[in-house]
């Protein structure tokens, strides 16, 4: 991206979902422990998906606006479907992004791509490799990503800002409109309108706002 292999990203999907079992009506979930609390968690936005929404806010940067649903959750013939939280969000940048997480039945869907304006690119997990699609070419490029996990480049970063006295790239403004553009989502889905975001903040969002119902 960096390079500007694919040109301005412009649009992307970025999904992350498990792969449920079946659940009849009545069987409970099974327990997640810490995990099943959204006190805890921030729910599945943050427990999990929050490293999806860093990486969607480094390609796309601030968001403009928010709106989101959740599916599923519900009974059919007697079985339980999962629930699945899908967002649309629209960056300042005017680039569009479909972000969506939660669980399938023995369908694993798990993938990601952003489109631009010179091509495009797109991955299955965060271990590689990226395929980058360029116009006029028949194939995509395979490019291989580096051993070093993300965790591990960050805490890098970070120790590199302490040593020098300088900024981390990935700070603390940075993390807070992470959990800024989450909580707008969880907004859209309880008042089943459009947030609006200033400076990559949900503007109008309650004092101490938390999410409770998923």
């Amino acid at each position: 991206m960096a390079a500007g292999a694919i040109g301005a990203p412009v649009s992307g999907s970025i999904d992350r979902m498990g792969k449920a079992a079946a659940r009849p009506k009545g069987e409970p979930i099974p327990s997640r422990g810490w995990r099943d609390d959204v006190a805890n968690t921030g729910g599945s936005l943050l427990e999990g998906y929050v490293h999806e929404v860093d990486f969607t806010r480094s390609i796309f940067g601030d968001p403009a606006k928010a709106v989101c649903q959740i599916g599923g959750g519900r009974e059919y013939d007697g079985m339980m479907s999962p629930e699945i939280i899908q967002g649309v969000v629209t960056f300042e940048s005017g680039a569009v992004v479909t972000m969506r997480t939660g669980s399938t039945v023995g369908l694993p869907t798990m993938g990601y791509w952003v489109a631009g304006s010179e091509g495009g690119m797109r991955f299955n997990n965060w271990g590689g490799p990226v395929l980058v699609y360029r116009s006029g070419e028949d194939a995509p490029e395979e490019v291989a990503c580096e051993p070093s996990r993300a965790y591990y480049l960050e805490l890098c970063d970070l120790l590199a800002a302490v040593e020098s006295g300088g900024e981390a790239e990935n700070n603390g403004i940075s993390a807070k409109k992470n959990v800024g553009l989450v909580l707008g989502m969880y907004r859209s889905v309880e008042t089943g309108a459009q947030t609006v975001y200033e400076a990559g903040l949900p503007k109008d969002l309650p004092a101490g706002y938390q999410n409770k119902t998923y």
